[in-house]
């Protein structure tokens, strides 16, 4: 009965922690995004898929990062007036606008991925020894293979 407690403890535990770390690093990156390029963890994201699926349009971009069209068209509008992206006229439907990246918006998600690596670096070195490391990564690893290779939900983007 004791181990079975134990395991439950365990299932009750792994959730709450993976999803708390993960929104609390998050937001610490997100607030350091902001005051150092000026642009949201929620542009950021429209960027980045913007690199994977060049000249996209909005709908494509939306069902990309799982959100609704009118989410992405407010940061979309947000980018286009900082001049990170341009729409332009999809030439196979006139109604349909594309969506592409300016150079700029690249030079950001650059400095976005160094800034996030310094976020996770400091939080995960002042935590954990070598070995720690290590031995996370690979677990994380192993578990994320498993889930983008068996589930339906998998893994729709890969940003890295």
């Amino acid at each position: 009965m004791q181990n079975s407690n134990a395991q439950k403890d365990v299932f009750d535990t792994i959730p709450y922690l993976l999803q708390h770390i993960s929104s609390v690093l998050d937001r610490q990156f997100a607030n350091e995004l902001e005051e150092q390029t000026g642009i949201t963890l929620s542009q950021l994201r429209v960027v980045e898929a913007l690199i994977q699926q060049p000249y996209s349009l909005q709908r494509s971009i939306a069902e990309f990062l799982g959100q609704t069209e009118s989410a992405i068209s407010r940061q979309i509008a947000i980018l286009e007036e900082r001049g990170f992206v341009v729409r332009k006229k999809n030439p196979n439907d006139s109604r349909q606008r594309i969506i592409a990246l300016q150079p700029s918006a690249k030079k950001i998600a650059v400095v976005a991925q160094q800034l996030r690596k310094v976020c996770y670096q400091r939080v995960l070195q002042s935590t954990l020894n070598q070995r720690a490391l290590s031995d996370l990564s690979g677990q994380l690893n192993l578990l994320h293979d498993r889930l983008c290779s068996s589930s339906p939900y998998g893994c729709t983007q890969h940003i890295r």
